[in-house]
């Protein structure tokens, strides 16, 4: 992964952008780190956080936003420098050997790490739950408890006393009646539907208790709540069906039980779904509306109740023809792609979280083999590559390409703007999302193009004083318009000022630090080539680390910067140590880095 193997002679040896790629990458850990205190946002929230942990929300979209194109950019570079120096034939065969082989081991040993240290941790936020709700009296018990108990004595209480039974919780934004499919209390559903509660009604996020019912299995209260007249073709403002929410990847169904505090027997799990898809399939197979032109006395009960919604001043959450939504008023561009991408039958090769965090090194794998067929039949042909200007590649005129380009695929993020995103979708299937990769295509292919101008980084990073401060500026102006003070979605002109200050941040970030790394490392660095050799080892094994120590530590009564701090030291020297001693000059290291040699051997 590092360019301490690649030649000297008439090509110039980029330390600065060899750090920079290592930098990019032991952001990671801190990110990672940052998730901890963000409540909900993570397998376990930290104790030490109060409110809504805008700090470290910040620091994670920051380092989100430019993190990946940085290192897509400096991988575009370096594919580029080895083409040039070894040929096309040992590009692909260095790239296999240090980028694709050790995916395939990490997949063995690293993955299962780390939804073991999943587990621990999601146990430990559990048994600390658990224990706080011993602690609950009565008197603080409500509709949407009493719901998630299957309590139907209980929810008579709260419905005499005046709650409402059909309105989202205030904390989570999940309905009594969703509450209740979650935990497969289909009695306690059925009393809800008896009793005020619509089938239709939307959770805090958008999705129906369908979703809620289908994401756990809960077959009988689906198969309740089918006849009662809900929706299969019911989207999620994701685009999702309640269908793809039964098909969850394990990384997303422990993401989310561990956010609602749920649990589940895995067999269990994948027997309900299994009955659950195909009682939803049957479902959407049979005509509606749209297509019969016959109304049921469900429509009509729905369409009434969402007339008394927008009357009383709130949001109509169903109408007969929610496909509508998504053709016709969600703005979706091209709703046949996401159908593509979230198909039942093979969108999991998308969504199905089979890489976890190393996702990115497959992602490489696809980009540097359209970069070898690209390479293969540009020769073929004649053709060169270097064909954009210079003042277009190192100058500040790059900008008047490079931000509309990214804003084009930047676009497609967050399922184009229907849900808040700052930075690129993450997908850890089996096949890469076709918008992601064509988003770091844009960096890689820019690296590789800077390749050939050979300035040494005099010109492109020049101005990095004012451009990383000003990047910062751009970062906050960028957050303001991605994520309303009303919690919803950026729309008309602030949706397209959001995708100009996200593609922005990334470029200013990427050449800015490009030129902060040239001042101060170009001349090169023992100590800094050592930690960009140990970068690749640290990002591989540290997500395990550091959550099985964010499941230890959440409970500590430790300000959260200074817990955040120890989490990240801890996590680094661990794994250095590991490194000197253990993996540096061993055959790990020589097929992550190449051969070393202890200082002194023969």
């Amino acid at each position: 992964m590092t360019n301490a193997e690649q030649a000297t002679g008439s090509i110039e040896r980029r330390h600065d952008l060899d750090a920079l790629r290592a930098f990019a990458m032991l952001l990671g850990i801190v990110l990672h780190g940052a998730l901890a205190f963000i409540p909900g946002a993570w397998v376990v929230s930290d104790a030490s956080v109060e409110g809504e942990g805008t700090p470290y929300a910040v620091l994670v979209a920051a380092i989100h936003g430019f993190r990946m194109p940085v290192f897509f950019l400096m991988s575009g570079f370096f594919t580029a420098m080895l083409w040039r120096q070894r040929g096309l034939q040992a590009l692909v065969t260095h790239r296999a050997r240090r980028v694709l082989l050790p995916l395939v081991l990490a997949m063995i040993v690293v993955i299962p790490l780390t939804w073991a240290a999943w587990g621990y941790a999601e146990n430990a936020s559990k048994a600390e739950d658990a224990s706080a709700a011993e602690t609950e009296t009565v008197a603080e018990d409500d509709v949407w408890r009493a719901a998630a108990r299957g309590d139907v004595a209980a929810l008579e209480r709260h419905a005499a006393e005046g709650a409402p039974v059909d309105v989202p919780d205030p904390v989570l934004g999940t309905t009594p009646l969703a509450w209740a499919a979650l935990h497969g209390h289909a009695h306690a559903a059925e009393w809800l539907l008896d009793n005020g509660a619509g089938v239709h009604t939307l959770n805090g996020d958008g999705s129906t208790a369908l979703h809620s019912a289908a994401f756990m299995g809960r077959a009988e209260v689906v198969r309740l709540m089918l006849e009662r007249g809900a929706d299969p073709h019911a989207r999620h403002p994701n685009g999702a069906l309640p269908l793809h929410s039964s098909l969850a990847d394990p990384g997303t169904t422990a993401y989310y039980v561990g956010l609602l505090g749920l649990s589940y027997e895995q067999a269990a799990l994948d027997a309900g779904r299994a009955e659950v898809v195909q009682l939803l399939t049957e479902a959407m197979e049979r005509p509606r509306e749209a297509e019969t032109g016959a109304r049921t006395e469900a429509d009509e009960e729905a369409d009434a109740t969402a007339a008394e919604a927008e009357a009383a001043g709130g949001t109509a959450p169903y109408r007969s023809d929610p496909h509508a939504d998504v053709d016709e008023g969600s703005g979706l561009l091209v709703p046949w792609y996401w159908e593509a991408l979230y198909w039942y039958q093979w969108g999991g090769l998308f969504t199905y979280d089979v890489f976890s965090h190393l996702w990115f090194l497959w992602y490489l794998v696809w980009l540097v083999g359209a970069f070898a067929l690209i390479v293969w039949v540009a020769s073929r042909l004649g053709l060169s590559l270097s064909w954009l200007p210079d003042r277009l590649v190192v100058t500040p005129a790059l900008y008047l390409w490079a931000v509309p380009v990214t804003m084009a695929t930047q676009y497609f993020m967050g399922v184009e703007g229907n849900y808040a995103e700052f930075g690129a979708d993450t997908f850890t299937g089996l096949l890469p999302a076709p918008h992601v990769l064509v988003y770091y295509a844009v960096f890689f292919a820019f690296g590789a193009v800077y390749f050939s101008r050979n300035e040494g980084g005099a010109r492109i990073g020049r101005w990095w004083q004012a451009t990383l401060p000003l990047a910062l500026v751009v970062l906050l102006a960028g957050l303001v318009l991605t994520f309303p003070e009303d919690g919803g979605t950026a729309e008309d002109g602030a949706r397209w000022g959001s995708l100009f200050f996200q593609a922005a941040f990334a470029w200013m970030m990427a050449l800015g630090l490009m030129g902060l790394f040239r001042s101060v490392l170009g001349a090169g660095n023992a100590r800094v080539r050592y930690l960009s050799d140990a970068s690749y080892w640290l990002y591989l094994m540290h997500l395990p680390l550091i959550i099985a120590l964010q499941g230890l530590s959440f409970e500590w009564a430790l300000p959260a910067v200074v817990k955040l701090v120890l989490l990240i030291a801890v996590t680094t020297v661990v794994l250095l140590v590991v490194y000197e001693w253990g993996v540096r000059y061993t055959p790990v290291g020589t097929l992550l880095n190449g051969r070393r040699r202890r200082a002194g051997a023969g």
